[in-house]
């Protein structure tokens, strides 16, 4: 095998299914986005809300642009002047100063839980949609097939806050992995944002928060699936 051409595409497949998730996101009203409660998500989402409806349309793949640029020019794309104009416009809106002071308040009545309740009510919820198989602490992996292996890792920090995320393996004839693709994979940095948890401000946070998250993984596991890497 070629493996840097196995790489590059791997890379250029991943990257147009990222651009199609972006797609559907939108078409959706944002809807997996905002189940994400988050300063920084609740940040975007504001300033997404206030472009153009073109530029809504168009934010998200030029955010995943911006994450891919050293890519992009390996493809020989680069993001256009008018890209960047929408990117510049909604860079602005998220460092309006109303927004994040109101946004701080927020966050100021967050709760801490026990972590052991916490991991606890995050098993149930990926046991009752994914039935995985958990080790070291709340890790899991999914057989895709021969050659694909996601492996979940989920993340309690410090009592405030759940997060996750998906690393891609590939499967040798020896059944020897290989990392394909970035080490860190979760909806916001899938659709071009920075990484962000889950945090809590009532019980009812945490069950919610907990179902989301096995939903969301559930859905990039089944994706995967179905995009047929083989």
């Amino acid at each position: 095998m070629n493996h840097e051409l196995f790489f590059y595409e791997f890379e250029i497949k991943y990257y147009q299914w990222r651009l199609k998730e972006a797609q559907k996101e939108y078409e959706s009203g944002f809807e997996r986005l905002a189940q994400i409660k988050s300063y920084l998500v609740k940040e975007t989402l504001e300033a997404i809300q206030t472009l153009s409806q073109e530029e809504k349309y168009r934010i998200l793949p030029i955010l995943i642009k911006k994450s891919e640029e050293h890519f992009l020019e390996l493809l020989g794309d680069s993001i256009t002047d008018e890209e960047e104009a929408i990117f510049k416009r909604f860079y602005t809106a998220t460092q309006n100063n109303g927004l994040r002071a109101r946004l701080r308040e927020q966050e100021k009545i967050l709760k801490k839980y026990s972590k052991r309740n916490l991991k606890k009510i995050i098993k149930n919820s990926l046991s009752e949609i994914l039935q995985p198989v958990f080790y070291s602490d709340i890790c899991f992996d999914t057989q895709i097939s021969n050659n694909w292996k996601i492996s979940t890792f989920i993340i309690i920090e410090n009592g405030y806050c759940y997060d996750y995320s998906h690393t891609i393996r590939r499967l040798n004839e020896n059944n020897i992995e290989t990392r394909i693709g970035t080490f860190t994979i979760n909806l916001s940095t899938w659709l071009g944002l920075y990484p962000a948890g889950w945090v809590f401000t009532s019980d009812e946070d945490i069950y919610k928060s907990a179902n989301a998250i096995a939903v969301l993984c559930k859905y990039f596991i089944d994706s995967f699936a179905e995009w047929n890497l083989d």
